[in-house]
């Protein structure tokens, strides 16, 4: 903020209170309301309860990152299992329709 908004807040101030001030005293009231504003997070607490919130937040962002890429790898699993199910019911069904037709050959030879 600049000073001349401390400035003008002092001048109001003084005004409203009805104390008249010289340009120098007006100008150590405004640095006085803008050191005092400055350090109100401080007194207020404001500046470690957002200090604690963001570090909060940070590490809830990074366990959703953890989170995530959990259930990736856990999702890149399934799908190979998937696959491999896939595969082997492909040459399953390859086997039984082998097999199923040695049968007919068979049943064909026994009865001639």
């Amino acid at each position: 903020m600049s000073k001349d908004y401390w400035y003008e807040c002092a001048e109001a101030a003084l005004d409203e209170a009805g104390i008249t001030a010289t340009d120098e005293q007006i100008d150590l009231v405004a640095g006085v309301f803008q050191g005092c504003h400055e350090n109100y997070g401080t007194y207020s607490g404001d500046e470690v309860f957002s200090a604690n919130r963001s570090a909060e937040l940070r590490r809830q962002e990074e366990e959703l990152k953890q989170r995530a890429h959990d259930a990736e790898e856990k999702a890149n699993g399934l799908q190979y299992d998937l696959n491999a199910a896939k595969s082997n019911r492909d040459f399953m069904t390859r086997r039984m329709q082998y097999l199923e037709e040695r049968v007919e050959e068979l049943k064909k030879e026994v009865s001639s």
